[in-house]
């Protein structure tokens, strides 16, 4: 298979959709710290999340989002959807299949 083909359907080729990932969430922490104090519990947890997806990206991080988004329901609202963005580009990226590739 050519290299360009599968350069171009890697998750590699996805560092976009992290880059809005890792926005994104920068930018739901930065609201929630502004609103409610940086050391309150809902900053607290959205730090972490944050935190997760700059530095130490795992799949594991869709679980952190999903309890957030459990234990604070008014971050799954359409007017507030940041954090089910980012989960849904986290997701999609960690749902890459190499079988996909094969003609």
């Amino acid at each position: 298979m050519p290299a360009l083909l599968l350069a171009q359907q890697s998750p590699i080729a996805e560092s976009s959709s992290l880059q809005k990932a890792r926005d994104l969430v920068a930018s739901a922490y930065d609201s929630i710290a502004s609103k409610d104090g940086a050391s309150s519990e809902i900053a607290k947890r959205a730090w972490l999340i944050r935190n997760s997806v700059h530095n130490q990206l795992s799949n594991k991080v869709i679980e952190m989002i999903d309890k957030f988004l459990v234990d604070f329901p008014a971050y799954k609202t359409e007017s507030n959807p940041g954090f089910v963005v980012v989960r849904k580009l986290l997701a999609d990226y960690y749902n890459f299949d190499a079988k996909k590739l094969a003609p």
